[in-house]
């Protein structure tokens, strides 16, 4: 064990967090923030997060990431399947609008998350694990994410209809027969299109490989080999491989969403916490929901009572735990120009697309494709073609200055 104090700082935190929580917060906010531990000690020990995926993909030109986060998409279309067979109306389902601006939302969101040289621009459940790059990126993200939310609420919440509220609700299963056949045809296109989907980007890696630009990860290195030889490094500190994470994050989230009996997102409350920031600062309560278009209660109501911002407090708690436990836990408060983009103009950026896509990608992309929503078929090429035009545009930048120079 390298360093006890941070072990046993860990192990003190996952217990606190436990065992206080049903005292501490009502029965919702507690399961939630429980969730969200699970949550980010998963994510934390897979280094699993659908920005670096999408960023390896392009980057290093692998695909395994990405195949592992379909993989999961694929195990949750067949898990909603299943239930609503037996029961279409036991559960609160994220069906979006579709529309011209969904699509170039999504354009935006992967150009963003992959323009970065050095490290992906992270997306609302990514910017509570971005602490391990620099804590002042990190605060730097939190703080420019939610403003971009804020700054966009009314997109998402107009007086009347606009731009990103147009566009028709379209349940995949309605445009059959409306019956449990027309959700076993649903479940079985939705496997067809992201069974092409792995097609695709094992097709991709093979490419990158005869072009000569394939780099291996060297997390995905990790985790494909044998790690700890001793007792502590298998319970604690190895990666988890990503069959694992995939595993684990379906139970969790299978879970959840049963007890709840709806999917859920991140990126919300990010921006109600904002405007928690600028009502404490002196902006009047008025002004702030007559911008946002939200009830006053999401901004007076104390962050301890509300279940999506534990959450989002939990994931990180999750995440930092597992740093702790595994004894590899560092800060430091320095970082590099391109992470200073990423945290600041990057997040602000890809917190206003969430308002016109619907959500962060959990909210828009994982639970509209688990509740066979069709936006969520528009949304994910849409997503990954930004995210090869933003490493092609990456690309052209430093070409250009290397010419210059």
């Amino acid at each position: 064990m390298k360093n006890k104090k941070q072990f046993y700082s860990g192990i003190i935190l996952l217990i606190l967090s436990f065992t206080l929580s049903p005292f501490i917060f009502n029965s919702n906010v507690s399961f939630r923030f429980i969730y969200g531990i699970l949550l980010g000690y998963v994510i934390a020990r897979g280094r699993f997060a659908f920005s670096g995926s999408l960023y390896r993909l392009f980057h290093y030109g692998t695909s395994k990431t990405a195949i592992s986060f379909i993989q999961l998409f694929m195990l949750m279309v067949l898990f909603t399947g299943i239930f609503l067979v037996f029961d279409p109306s036991y559960y609160d389902l994220f069906i979006n609008p579709t529309n011209p601006y969904l699509i170039l939302g999504g354009i935006v969101m992967g150009a963003t998350i992959v323009a970065s040289k050095h490290t992906p621009t992270r997306c609302a459940s990514g910017v509570f694990l971005s602490y391990t790059t620099s804590v002042t990126s990190f605060l730097l993200a939190v703080f420019f994410f939610g403003f971009g939310i804020f700054i966009a609420f009314p997109l998402q919440n107009p007086p009347t209809n606009n731009f990103v509220t147009s566009g028709k609700e379209i349940y995949i299963p309605d445009l059959f027969y409306n019956n449990t056949i027309s959700i076993v045809i649903s479940v079985l296109i939705s496997l067809a299109y992201l069974y092409f989907l792995v097609f695709l980007a094992k097709k991709y890696e093979l490419h990158r490989k005869k072009q000569g630009t394939y780099k291996e990860f060297y997390i995905e290195k990790i985790q494909e080999s044998e790690q700890g030889y001793t007792f502590f490094e298998d319970v604690f500190v190895d990666y988890f491989s990503q069959r694992t994470t995939v595993i684990l994050l379906f139970l969790i989230t299978i879970t959840i969403v049963f007890i709840t009996k709806s999917y859920f997102g991140f990126s919300t409350s990010l921006g109600i916490f904002f405007g928690k920031v600028l009502i404490f600062f002196g902006m009047p309560l008025d002004s702030v929901v007559n911008y946002t278009n939200l009830s006053p209660v999401s901004f007076t109501t104390p962050f301890y009572n509300l279940p999506f911002t534990m959450q989002n407090i939990g994931l990180f708690i999750g995440s930092i735990s597992y740093k702790l436990t595994s004894c590899t836990y560092f800060h430091t408060f320095k970082m590099s120009r391109s992470t200073f983009f990423s945290a600041t103009i990057g997040s602000f950026i890809l917190g206003i697309t969430t308002r016109i896509i619907y959500g962060c990608v959990v909210g828009s992309l994982f639970a509209t494709f688990a509740s066979f929503s069709l936006s969520a078929w528009l949304l994910m090429p849409s997503i990954i073609l930004g995210g090869y035009l933003g490493y092609y545009y990456e690309i052209l930048f430093l070409r250009f200055f290397k010419t210059k120079k």
